[in-house]
């Protein structure tokens, strides 16, 4: 996948956190997805130019546990995210 450019010039390269943005949306762009061992936790790693999603451990069989994320909801308060079974919110 292309990557976004960093500002080098004008106005924009000014603002030090705008590349710092970029950067980070560049490594989620570059990002693998795996599933976790049967003891793993899922988590999320972002790096300076990859990132690693992994998702909960198999529970044998081939089926998946359920888990809760922690996220940040758009009132910017706490909540969670329920995964169930095989599907999203089964």
């Amino acid at each position: 996948m292309k990557k976004i450019e960093i500002v080098k010039e004008g106005s924009l390269a000014k603002n030090s956190k705008l590349n710092e943005v970029i950067k980070v949306i560049n490594s989620l762009l570059n990002m693998t997805v795996r599933q976790g061992s049967a003891n793993e936790s899922p988590k999320l790693t972002v790096g300076d130019t990859n990132s690693e999603m992994v998702t909960t451990g198999s529970a044998g069989g081939g089926s998946f546990e359920t888990f809760t994320l922690n996220v940040v909801k758009d009132d910017n308060t706490a909540g969670t995210a329920d995964f169930y079974g095989d599907g999203v919110n089964d």
